[in-house]
């Protein structure tokens, strides 16, 4: 009898150590499901952290558009100055041979009258 009551024994811690293993293997359970909801934010993060880097680079590119264009337009200008002094220099030429055409080889045929 007494090895009954030992065996019962037995049986109960045995099944008290078993609900203790399957309480912990549902802890474990749930620590598993809350780390694959914190790879699941971490990767939303990352997705949203390209989706900024790309809009970046597309700011980026837009920016390098907008110097490549800003440059031709300095170009440009530099091309109009250029342009512009050319013109001031032929228009006193012009001016000196009006008022001094013999001073001027170029414009000495130059006939005014």
């Amino acid at each position: 009898m007494i090895l009954v009551v030992e065996s019962f024994l037995l049986i109960h811690e045995s099944l008290i150590l078993v609900g203790e293993s399957f309480l912990l293997i549902h802890e474990s359970l749930i620590l598993v499901g809350e780390s694959f909801l914190l790879v699941s934010e971490s990767l939303i993060l990352v997705s949203e952290s390209f989706l900024l880097v790309r809009e970046s680079l597309i700011l980026a590119r837009e920016c390098l558009i907008f110097v490549s264009e800003s440059l031709i337009l300095v170009r440009e200008s530099l091309i109009l100055v250029q342009q512009f002094f050319r013109l001031v220099a032929w228009l006193s030429e012009i001016a000196i041979g009006i008022i001094h055409p013999k001073a001027h080889p170029k414009l000495k045929n130059l006939d005014m009258h």
